[in-house]
């Protein structure tokens, strides 16, 4: 079962996280689509790759974290930029790092229970689904509460 905690900064966290080497050289071992890439390379690639490769590389996070929970911090720093946009676009008027702990803390449940062997289209997309749902609830509660 995987655990969690939030720190106090989670964005600066997140804007820190970096594997060990060890670490990242244990997810490359277990996952073909990382050979050959180092972090750095992973992160450029998330941001200009085509949708098929960005969906094998998130794949390829996502059942690393399911062996090392070491990895969910690095899956989440490299959705950091749709967490940050879909935080902008829902909820500009939340506490940022309320919303992010919102985000963060679903996106967690999300990959525990993202089917792994599965090879879907659009991970990021549906790793970040449940998320967005939760952003959403404080939202309608608060719009609610005002009416």
């Amino acid at each position: 079962m995987m655990q969690r905690t939030i720190p106090r900064n989670l964005e600066t966290a997140l804007e820190r996280v970096t594997p060990t080497r060890a670490q990242w050289n244990a997810w490359v071992r277990r996952e073909p689509s990382l050979v050959g890439l180092t972090y750095g390379d992973l992160r450029r690639e998330l941001g200009t790759a085509c949708q098929g490769r960005k969906d094998q590389l998130l794949g390829a996070l996502v059942r690393a974290t399911h062996a090392d929970l070491g990895a969910f911090a690095v899956l989440a720093a490299c959705l950091l930029p749709g967490i940050r946009y879909r935080i902008a676009r829902l909820a500009p008027l939340l506490e940022r790092q309320d919303a992010l702990a919102i985000m963060v803390g679903a996106l967690y449940e999300a990959v525990a229970a993202y089917d792994a062997t599965e090879h879907s289209r659009f991970v990021a997309g549906a790793l970040l689904d449940l998320p967005t749902r939760r952003l959403r609830r404080p939202i309608r509660l608060s719009r609610s509460g005002q009416a």
